[in-house]
């Protein structure tokens, strides 16, 4: 049996592009053995600077569309096929990683039959939520997980639903994302945060994360003119991008509240920890959105955890995997404006109580969401579904 099997991860979305998911897989393929990882990804804005400093190697392809089974996109599949056959044999691939049942999974049920190698897929919940409603996609779904040779779950909640499909519990490893607590750890606040958004002496709300329904960006606006009453030098700052910035934007207009809110863009990777550390409290008040789709983990609050803030959550999806309720945050209905504002405004005014949950949270990070964990954990259903393969 090989020590370390060259691995082909297929992934829609992979850095440049930022995101929870993207976040996993540069942490844990970035740790595997040099040489021993070729990724097969999509192009996107500035993926070749990307690609030349990666020690990776990345194969891409034009766009890969919206991931469903609409007759348009099979010359894309066919082309994401071809490359992906390609990469199996150019490296002699031992085991395919996908990011996601569609496109991923598909791609990788069907060079596994041809190469007759494992494939191992990543459930995040929220694509599970989406697929359900649709047809052909649900019946491809259940029939790509089916034939898995085992999937990675974020939490019991996508756990929970992939049993609902049918799946076989053996086949499922949970895996809880991890956070690396020696870059994301408890600081003085960077001064040119503080300086450049005028935040001196202010009471300093954040969210991290892409500009999207589910999220609840809109309920922490909605709620800023009766945190204001209470709390006159409250800021709420944004960070991340997406579809809805002009939707916000607008509301923070109609509700008179653009003073007390800063949309800061896309934020690099080595700038966030200063940027948790600048918050009083991590709100990110999530539920389901309107197409279905659910938050299946949220490692940011994990990582606002790791720099010793308390949060405040949504209570849907697979978050309560990544916050413990009165122990590292505060879980509320998302969709229930008064349940938002007593959590934040508790945890505001309650500078004791911010401290203890902060304080567990870096606690539970340094203890329970070790990438190291998460790479070995990952390294081992390789080895074994390999060694599988060998003795048949």
């Amino acid at each position: 049996m090989l020590t370390h099997p060259n691995t082909l991860l297929v992934a829609k979305y992979f850095p440049p592009i930022r995101g929870g998911s993207t976040r996993i897989y540069e942490e844990i393929y970035g740790r595997y053995p040099s040489d021993s990882v070729s990724v097969l990804t999509q192009r996107t804005e500035n993926c070749q600077d990307y690609d030349e400093r990666s020690p990776l190697r990345i194969s891409r392809t034009d766009s890969w569309g919206d991931a469903s089974l609409h007759p348009r996109f099979v010359k894309t599949y066919g082309t994401i096929l071809r490359a992906a056959l390609r990469l199996t044999r150019r490296d002699r691939s031992a085991a395919i990683h996908c990011d996601t049942v569609l496109p991923a999974g598909l791609i990788g049920m069907l060079v596994s039959r041809v190469r007759n190698i494992p494939y191992v897929i990543y459930a995040h919940g929220e694509e599970i939520q989406i697929y359900q409603h649709l047809f052909p996609e649900k019946q491809a779904m259940r029939a790509i997980y089916k034939h898995a040779d085992a999937i990675i779950t974020n939490g019991e909640f996508t756990r929970r639903e992939l049993l609902k499909l049918g799946v076989d519990k053996h086949r499922i490893r949970l895996i809880l994302p991890g956070v690396d607590t020696d870059i994301f750890q408890p600081e003085a606040p960077a001064h040119h945060w503080q300086d450049t958004l005028d935040l001196t002496d202010k009471r300093v709300l954040l969210t991290v994360g892409r500009l999207e329904e589910r999220k609840g960006h809109d309920q922490v606006i909605r709620a800023l003119p009766r945190l204001l009453k209470k709390i006159p030098n409250m800021m709420y700052v944004i960070a991340g991008t997406g579809a809805e910035e002009g939707r916000l934007k607008q509301l923070c207009h109609s509700l008179g509240v653009e003073r007390s809110v800063h949309f800061l863009g896309f934020v690099a990777d080595d700038l966030l920890p200063s940027l948790y550390n600048l918050a009083d409290v991590f709100v990110m008040p999530n539920r389901q959105g309107c197409s279905g789709d659910i938050e299946g983990f949220g490692m940011v609050f994990v990582e606002a955890n790791a720099c010793g803030k308390p949060v405040v959550a949504g209570r849907s999806g697979g978050v309560e995997s990544a916050v413990i309720h009165g122990e590292t945050g505060l879980l509320v209905d998302g969709e229930n404006l008064d349940d938002l504002c007593g959590a934040i405004l508790r945890l505001v005014k309650d500078e004791r109580l911010s401290g203890q949950l902060g304080a567990n949270g870096r606690k539970r990070a340094v203890e329970k969401f070790d990438w190291k964990v998460y790479l070995k954990r990952i390294q081992e259903i390789d080895h074994q579904h390999l060694y599988e393969n060998e003795r048949t």
